[in-house]
């Protein structure tokens, strides 16, 4: 009896080693980052599912392509019942969810959140990896590259804050922060000891005298944080020559999860820097 039952699960170990080399036909994600890459990398007829969030532009930079998918929000019993081969799941989705699939056999695979421009080329190549498209991915790991060194601009750096509903701001060991110094600013939030994405209050930021003031498009649903961000007081934030320091929106669809719209971000915020720095040498 022991017998069948080690020779049995040895033949299921020995089926899921199989499928685990064979390319995925029938892909989930239960994690907006994660349903970029599978959108920029497969073909429709192979995507299952992706997240609700997909469709949502203002989010998803991909939202165009989702359109018409099953859309999930991230239930076991929904993949389930999908039957994928493959799922792909962040670091930081429902752990009960990737537990349960995980032990009912599906093959799981996670992603961290991309904090860097290395950690988004690895994370857009362990994808073609598990995908079976290593050569579409490595040409948009090459379409990045490209973009990203096309945008050098010289020069001294421009101090720049983000502003979002509680005045957040990007510190050391965050995407934003690469963003930020490949386009030759730098973040008054550093000089606070703030460590990936943190916040600042509004006296902080007064304070500080940025340079350049970048913010998110305004959503058609603004929070209590949306609203407070139109107190008066935000009028005051005045740079060190005393002048109203210019404004550039950045989309966060651009930049809240790590892949090749990344470098659109580094462009957008490299012209900005430009129109600040013409901004203190004419006035």
């Amino acid at each position: 009896m022991h017998f069948i039952i080690i020779n049995f699960v040895s033949f299921f170990f020995f089926l899921s080693s199989l499928a685990a080399n064979e390319r995925p036909e029938r892909v989930a994600s239960l994690n907006l980052c994660t349903d970029q890459l599978v959108l920029q990398l497969l073909d429709r007829d192979r995507i299952v599912s992706v997240t609700y969030l997909a469709t949502n532009p203002v989010i998803s930079y991909s939202a165009h392509r989702a359109i018409g998918i099953i859309k999930n929000h991230g239930l076991a019993e929904e993949v389930v019942a999908l039957n994928p081969d493959l799922i792909l799941a962040g670091a930081f989705t429902s752990r009960p969810t990737t537990s349960l699939l995980k032990k009912l056999g599906y093959r799981v695979i996670e992603f961290e959140m991309a904090g860097s421009f290395e950690s988004l080329r690895q994370n857009i190549i362990k994808a073609g990896e598990v995908l079976d498209e290593e050569k579409k991915a490595g040409r948009l790991v090459a379409q990045f590259n490209t973009a990203l060194g096309s945008v050098a601009p010289n020069g001294r750096l421009v101090s720049a804050i983000i502003l979002q509903p509680n005045a957040a701001g990007a510190g050391n060991v965050s995407l934003l922060d690469d963003i930020l110094r490949a386009a030759s600013l730098t973040s008054i939030s550093l000089g606070q000891g703030i460590l990936g994405i943190g916040w600042l209050t509004l006296d902080q930021v007064i304070w500080a005298q940025p340079e350049l003031i970048i913010s998110d498009v305004d959503p058609s649903w603004p929070s209590l944080g949306h609203f407070a961000m139109r107190h008066p007081a935000y009028r005051a934030i005045l740079d060190k020559q005393g002048r109203v320091p210019p404004r550039v929106t950045l989309p966060a669809n651009l930049w809240n999860c790590g892949g090749p719209q990344v470098a659109k971000a580094v462009s957008i915020l490299a012209k900005a820097r430009a129109a600040a720095l013409d901004l203190r040498e004419n006035r």
